[in-house]
């Protein structure tokens, strides 16, 4: 499977990302699907740029996610 990325948010190195923010739009069959974030984090490593084409499974983004303490 081959989808395009796009970049749907500023994506940078160590910037925190936030719990629904929008990373990338993904189309494949021509249907976008959305990359949200599921928990906080910051983006430590970027793999792809916009207009790259990818394979299913291969990773976007490294994120060190932060977690909440109840």
């Amino acid at each position: 499977l081959v989808g395009v990325v796009t970049i749907k948010c500023r994506v940078d190195k160590f910037k925190q990302i936030d719990v629904g923010e929008i990373l990338f739009n993904i189309k494949f069959l021509n249907i976008n699907y959305e990359v949200q974030m599921e928990d906080k984090g910051m983006i430590e490593k970027i793999y792809v740029k916009s207009g790259d084409i990818i394979m299913f499974g291969s990773p976007l983004v490294l994120i060190k996610c932060k977690k909440s303490i109840i």
